[in-house]
């Protein structure tokens, strides 16, 4: 895919802002490599020196864990909800130094009283951390913890079904008055940049990368590990850390 294919992140002076920087990975639904997405943009954030956090924020079928390669964690998020730990006795240090912060096993799940103490947690966040990675479960579930001063990606594959889930979750987030900053076009062919004019009229936000479909990215799922680490030369890795040098100010290749 080339860089010609996709439009700028329109945000302001991303070099400015403020030091910590929340980004919530979101989908309409599942299945469309959203975990993956944020797992590797966090190891891409990293590669290019800024402390990241990424916390597995869905709590029914959580998979950021694998992703990064720490298996089954034995405490989570939801022993700091619980008061039984402090936040930084349940991060793990995944890939590129990335801090990765589990759910733990959380029964009730997004409940009214999870909701409020996820949203308060979130906003006196306690750890050092340039980017808070947040990788959400796909549809409506969380959006509830989120605040206006959180900003979102929309993760998409190149089908309708696809598309029309991600228009709900821009609706969503507008709603919310969460900052859309573009969409991620994942597991996309080369005819698949045709869509891309049209996602952008329809979704009212720009396409700000497209992963190709690839053996890479497979093999690394298999393999437990992010793309960008494993196969930092391939094309996937090459349009996530794009992404990444967009969103941190620093001008991408030409």
């Amino acid at each position: 895919m080339g860089n010609t294919a996709k439009k700028q992140i329109a945000i302001g002076e991303k070099a400015q802002r403020k030091q910590r920087h929340f980004i919530a990975v979101s989908s309409g639904k599942g299945g469309v490599g959203k975990t993956t997405i944020a797992a590797n943009l966090g190891a891409a954030l990293a590669k290019l020196g800024d402390k990241v956090t990424i916390i597995d924020m869905d709590l029914a079928m959580p998979n950021l864990e694998i992703i990064t390669g720490l298996g089954t964690p034995p405490v989570g998020l939801i022993d700091v909800l619980d008061g039984k730990l402090e936040l930084e006795q349940v991060t793990y240090t995944g890939p590129m130094g990335t801090i990765v912060i589990p759910p733990g096993v959380m029964l009730d799940g997004y409940s009214n009283k999870n909701k409020d103490r996820i949203k308060k947690l979130l906003m006196d966040f306690p750890l050092e951390s340039d980017y808070v990675i947040l990788d959400m479960p796909p549809g409506r579930e969380a959006v509830d913890v989120l605040w206006s001063e959180i900003e979102a990606l929309i993760v998409m594959n190149p089908d309708k079904a696809s598309v029309l889930d991600a228009i709900n979750m821009k609706a969503l987030l507008d709603m919310r008055e969460i900052k859309v900053l573009g969409a991620v076009l994942n597991r996309a062919r080369l005819e698949d940049e045709t869509w891309i004019d049209e996602i952008e009229r329809v979704l009212e936000t720009n396409v700000v990368a497209v992963i190709p479909e690839s053996g890479v990215v497979k093999d690394s799922l298999n393999k437990e590990e992010c793309f960008v680490v494993a196969a930092g030369d391939s094309k996937p890795s090459v349009e996530i850390m794009e992404l990444a040098k967009e969103l941190s100010g620093r001008a991408p290749t030409q």
